[in-house]
């Protein structure tokens, strides 16, 4: 993508139309669009996680678990201060300018209500949880909800224009300064808050950038008024998107609810740092290319072949690579741990390889959920989103009862990897959905983590015999895991490959 002016272009201006696209052009705009998130997003990552291994030697795990305590409360209401207006104004991009000032003030007054109610529920939260310094983190991210709705127009904004390469570049400069910010509160002796007042403080910071860069068509006076008017329309349109990402937010809230009241905080604090360590790669694959995805399959969610297409090949690049790098998760979390934590740290092992282990199907689902989001499936998406969370609530209760953190992670995995498939199978239109095709997505990726992790004892027992273990094994199994998977695709079926060559060809 070419480099941005410094005085942008109106962001309401038309872009041009992608429905007119053929498939390796809109292929390309996606790419890219990934290959730059992908970029930006791996430098945010190593940032996140050097902070976050210097943050687990300073704190002690009861601050992790307070902290994953306060997201279920917390977790709920960004979805609420948005309430899908972000996606609605992304798939009305063409007419920005009737509908941004309606969906400034429906934001900001819905991050308003919501920090109200996050405040109202602190208390109850901390009795709920026998946890009475839960009212005071939970206070300070109450703060940060209308700061973060700020946020919403202008980020839709440059997301409906597809300028994929200046949000990466403010979403790395926002994690470089939260992360930056977390680590000097906690060498001060902050604890819990080290990770709570960060994400707050940058708020206004990355909203004032944003504003800066895409100006946003918004009318004040009486033209801003009449625009207003139509903030009805607006959420009406929006609210079953809300409906079905809350159920979603169910079950990723689920596992820390029902963790927090049965074992106490340190154990909440193991498992918050394992899901943490073990969705990096989900956040980094899947993450960016939804980013990409939505936007693009928005215009174009009338032609079912097109949208098709488009998804098949994005999943099988996903796939190709989130499922091999999760296997790889899986054999490293042991070194990586006691290497980067230290010994306290230790019983998260199990938690991260188990909750490794259903990662990478999660990330290729997470694609398939943007092409639903993208043809307004959104009944479907709340079925599937209800009647998922009950199997997954039906799972877990039983399985944190009698195996604590352990028991969570395992039913976290199998959902993850064996109900997140629903998701898949219904993204494609219905003359193409088959078992048989899903099938064909998913059984080489699978094949090619089964030839990976082999690769984590076998280079454990080498290396012990030689006496070099810790950063060296590390290093010693990722580059054979990377060259088995060159060498799989290579021989096996070269299509991720050469999709790879395709959008760095074309950067």
């Amino acid at each position: 993508m070419p480099m941005q002016s410094p005085t942008p272009p109106t962001a309401g201006a038309d872009i041009p139309s992608a429905a007119g696209m053929a498939d390796d052009s809109l292929g390309v705009v996606v790419g890219r669009g990934v290959m730059w998130l992908g970029l930006n997003t791996l430098t945010a990552r190593l940032v996140s996680v050097l902070a976050q291994i210097v943050c687990a030697w300073i704190l002690i795990p009861e601050d992790f678990g307070l902290m994953g305590l306060a997201g279920t409360v917390t977790g709920f209401l960004p979805l609420v201060e948005q309430s899908g207006i972000s996606e609605a104004l992304i798939q009305r991009h063409r007419h920005l300018k009737r509908w941004a000032t309606p969906a400034f003030w429906l934001t900001l007054g819905l991050g308003c209500v919501a920090g109200v109610v996050v405040a109202v529920l602190a208390p109850v939260a901390a009795g709920l949880y026998h946890q009475p310094q839960l009212v005071p983190l939970i206070l300070v991210l109450a703060v940060g909800c209308p700061l973060q709705a700020l946020a919403t127009v202008p980020q839709a904004s440059l997301t409906g224009g597809l300028e994929f390469r200046t949000l990466a570049v403010v979403s790395l400069l926002t994690i470089v300064v939260q992360w930056g910010l977390a680590v000097a509160m906690a060498l001060a002796g902050c604890g819990a808050y080290s990770l709570a007042v960060p994400p707050v403080a940058v708020a206004p910071l990355r909203a004032g950038v944003l504003w800066w860069v895409a100006r946003p068509p918004l009318r004040f006076g009486a033209a801003g008024r009449r625009l207003c008017s139509g903030w009805r329309s607006l959420l009406r349109d929006s609210n079953q998107m809300l409906l079905a990402r809350q159920l979603q937010n169910v079950v990723v809230q689920g596992d820390y609810v029902v963790l927090g009241l049965l074992l106490d905080e340190r154990q909440v604090g193991y498992y918050f740092l394992a899901f943490t360590l073990a969705t990096q790669t989900v956040m980094l694959l899947a993450g960016n290319l939804n980013a990409a995805l939505f936007p693009a399959l928005s215009a174009i969610r009338d032609d079912d072949a097109h949208v098709d297409r488009l998804f098949e090949k994005s999943a099988r690049l996903l796939a190709a690579v989130s499922i091999p790098a999760s296997a790889l998760l899986v054999i490293l979390a042991e070194p990586l741990v006691r290497v980067c934590f230290g010994a306290q740290w230790e019983p998260v092992i199990p938690l991260l390889q188990m909750l490794a282990a259903g990662m990478g199907v999660f990330a290729v689902s997470c694609a398939a959920s943007s092409v639903l989001y993208a043809r307004r499936q959104l009944r479907l998406l709340i079925l599937l989103g209800g009647a998922l969370a009950v199997l997954f609530f039906a799972t877990i209760v039983p399985a944190v009862w009698y195996a604590g953190a352990f028991g969570a992670a395992c039913a976290e995995s199998v959902y993850y990897a064996v109900g997140q498939g629903a998701y898949l199978y219904y993204a494609f239109s219905p003359p193409r959905r088959s078992p048989r095709r899903i099938g064909g997505l998913l059984a080489l990726p699978l094949l090619l983590a089964l030839c990976i992790l082999p690769l984590g004892p076998a280079v454990g027992w080498w290396l012990s015999a030689a006496g070099w273990q810790g950063v060296v094994r590390i290093a010693v199994t990722t580059g054979l895991a990377m060259l088995v998977w060159g060498l799989f695709w290579r021989s096996v079926d070269p299509r991720p490959l050469e999709a790879l060559r395709a959008v760095l060809r074309r950067r």
